[in-house]
């Protein structure tokens, strides 16, 4: 039985043919998502979109992404997606992958 989530999609800036798509799978992983979203903006090759997928956390890890994504003026290349529940890491990443518009993973 396939997995219920909602899809939160940015539209307007995504993109149609990004090389690169950024994939994170998270599961209370709010600790270190300020520093990756940082690192992620830093980068200086900019043909990418992010696709950040949520294992059903319970540590707000979802709106701290949305916060550390604004701050670093990510949101228009980014997709997330909220599980309601925690399929794993294999089965997330299928997720993601489906949704992924990228060249590379």
């Amino acid at each position: 039985m396939g997995a219920k989530y909602k899809r939160i999609r940015k539209v307007s800036m995504i993109q149609s043919n990004p090389d690169i798509s950024i994939i994170i799978i998270n599961y209370n992983g709010s600790k270190f998502l300020k520093k990756l979203i940082k690192s992620i903006a830093m980068q200086t090759y900019k043909q990418f979109e992010v696709i950040f997928l949520d294992n059903n956390s319970r540590d707000k890890s979802p709106l701290y992404f949305d916060e550390y994504i604004k701050k670093c003026h990510l949101e228009k290349i980014t997709q997330k997606i909220l599980l309601h529940e925690n399929v794993g890491f294999a089965k997330g990443n299928n997720i993601a992958v489906s949704h992924a518009l990228g060249k590379y993973l």
